[in-house]
């Protein structure tokens, strides 16, 4: 069963510029070090516009907790980085219904 996680972030608005190329580094990173697959980086038109809403695919439901042991000493920077920019985060574990495309 595929597993998929929301990781919704909350950028402090005076960081927003910077946030993008961190943000790469960052979703980089996650993709070498715990083989997850970014299907979706997301920016809102409407509503609060300094969020951010990535969605990836993930191997297990304990990926997300794995994940920091995962870092190796010359990830700190960007991590750090990334927690600079972000006032909130919010996840998501989510499997797929019976309807999803990829399930057809």
């Amino acid at each position: 069963m595929a597993l998929y996680l929301t990781a919704k972030f909350h950028v402090h608005p005076h960081k927003t510029q910077e946030f993008g190329p961190i943000g790469r580094r960052v979703c980089d990173i996650i993709v070498k070090r715990a083989g997850w697959r970014l299907l979706a980086a997301l920016s809102p038109v409407t509503g609060r516009l300094n969020e951010c809403v990535h969605l990836w695919q993930i191997p297990d439901a304990n990926a997300l907790a794995a994940l920091p042991g995962l870092l190796k000493p010359e990830d700190y920077e960007a991590a750090g980085q990334f927690a600079e920019c972000v006032s909130g985060e919010d996840y998501q574990i989510l499997s797929a219904l019976e309807y999803h495309p990829q399930l057809g």
